[in-house]
């Protein structure tokens, strides 16, 4: 998973609020494919971002096996702390040579956990390069997908692609395909989508081609008006 720049010109804001579930803007017209970007990122909240100061979510995997596993986070936006699971790193400038193991593995779980959270917020992110729209006549007018890759040196991973599935009528992204080599495809969708004080995201990942399944508890948002 990519980290981008966890405080661009776009992104999230969260509030003292749980999960309240709400529709996503249904009566505007269909985005057109080339303003997909644009439509995803309002959806998702990118006005609200710049007003957040803290973001909380449990990040839950759970295996075809049975197993599971959950990381707590806690994000203070205004100092550009994050805390997984008790251990506190300095998120946005954060010093790899000196940190221990602990603080080494919250970093990656920082970046991984929260782009599967604020992905849609983030496609503005520098590094981040997409493909032409692509559509075919058995798609319905009111879909797209696009294939997300990184430039070198874009967080931990940017040999990565991703294919996202939009469906342009909603303005979401509702299922990816992660592509971590030529070998190598799973896809997930993003749904339960839900407003988290402006921000609406998705907080259930569910696979299609056997992997565990992703989903988000006890997401709270604090924004600067709170």
């Amino acid at each position: 998973m990519t980290e981008g720049s966890y405080r661009p010109r776009m992104l999230v804001t969260l509030l003292l609020v749980v999960a309240s579930l709400t529709s996503p803007p249904m009566t505007r017209p269909a985005t057109q494919p080339d303003d997909w970007k644009q439509a995803v990122m309002q959806t998702a909240g990118i006005d609200v971002w710049p007003s957040v100061k803290r973001l909380q979510f449990t990040f839950v995997v759970e295996f075809p096996d049975g197993r599971a596993m959950k990381r707590t986070h806690d994000w203070n936006l205004a100092d550009g702390t994050a805390t997984v699971d008790g251990v506190t790193i300095r998120a946005w400038d954060f010093d790899v040579v000196n940190a221990d193991d602990a603080q080494k593995s919250a970093y990656s779980a920082w970046i991984n956990d929260g782009y599967w959270l604020l992905m849609p917020l983030k496609l503005d992110d520098p590094g981040v390069i997409f493909t032409p729209v692509g559509a075919s006549r058995d798609m319905p007018p009111s879909r797209a997908m696009v294939t997300m890759t990184f430039d070198d040196g874009t967080g931990l991973t940017p040999s990565d692609a991703y294919d996202l599935a939009i469906d342009l009528r909603r303005g979401v992204v509702d299922a990816w395909t992660y592509r971590p080599d030529e070998t190598r495809a799973i896809t997930w969708t993003w749904e339960d989508y839900q407003d988290f004080n402006g921000l609406f995201l998705a907080t259930n990942h569910v696979p299609q081609d056997g992997g565990p399944t992703i989903r988000f508890e006890n997401i709270v948002v604090e924004r600067d008006s709170d």
